[in-house]
């Protein structure tokens, strides 16, 4: 559960354990029941878990651990006859009081340490999003127009997330590479938290910050860049591949392009 939701957010501590505040609930036989509550630091947290991981695979792959994830709504308890004490209960709280307030310093600290610990460097790349087996070398030499198409349907898909500046693929990268850059870091966790693990043209995707030292190779668009022998391979291979576009065509009616979509989970 922890590994889970703390993608979303800092994850409160309980008082008393200092543990993750992450309740399961149980029948009067203890046996799990299959909801839990979830408490977070940061109130906009609740709202990143429920558009992120609402209707998702709580084990990727698995599709009956499918959770529903919702805010939760909470009803004021009756006093109790224990708490009748004006004296008791006065003291109870300023002492509950302290003790949420250190915990809530301390859950403070911590995030500043984390946002610390990025440092100015890392803050530059925060917002590229590295997405790993997005294709294969053999799917770009079958179609050559896949490389906008994957481009264009990338850049749909996470501007679902937030606004996306730029999107690379690195046709040479044998794993599969295309970066996405977007305007504020906000939009590059959503994006990790959402495309992670998920499955796109059969393969499982793993969606990670870029780490500013990694070089991912790419053909050059420049055609100065090509030698003469190059240039010309590109373009016979490019006539060859729309001829046998025009031959499809001719038979089905269509355009015969293949149409590759985001396996939905």
């Amino acid at each position: 559960m922890e590994e889970v939701f703390t993608k979303c957010g800092v994850i409160m501590e309980d008082i008393s354990t200092g543990k993750p505040k992450i309740k399961l609930y149980q029948d009067n036989e203890g046996n799990f029941k299959g909801d839990a509550l979830v408490s977070y630091f940061k109130e906009e947290s609740v709202a990143l878990a429920v558009n992120l991981l609402d209707e998702s695979e709580f084990r990727v792959g698995d599709k009956s651990t499918v959770m529903r994830v919702q805010e939760a709504v909470f009803k004021e308890k009756e006093p109790s006859a224990s708490s009748s004490n004006p004296a008791e209960k006065k003291g109870g709280n300023l002492h509950d009081k302290k003790r949420v307030q250190k915990k809530l310093h301390q859950l403070q600290r911590k995030l500043d340490w984390v946002d610390d610990e990025k440092g100015a460097k890392a803050d530059k790349f925060s917002k590229i999003v590295i997405l790993k087996h997005m294709f294969t070398h053999e799917e770009l030499e079958e179609d050559p127009a896949l490389i906008l198409e994957l481009k264009d349907e990338v850049r749909e898909e996470c501007e679902k997330l937030g606004e996306v500046t730029n999107v690379i693929l690195y046709d040479k990268s044998p794993e599969g590479v295309i970066s996405v850059r977007f305007k504020e870091n906000e939009g590059a966790v959503a994006c990790i938290a959402r495309m992670n693990g998920r499955f796109f043209g059969g393969r499982q995707v793993t969606a990670e910050v870029f780490d500013g030292k990694t070089k991912y190779e790419k053909s050059s668009m420049k055609e100065s860049e090509e030698t003469e022998e190059e240039t010309q391979a590109r373009l016979e291979k490019y006539a060859k591949w729309l001829e046998s576009e025009e031959a499809k065509a001719g038979t089905v009616g269509g355009s015969g392009v293949a149409d590759m979509k985001v396996d939905e989970v």
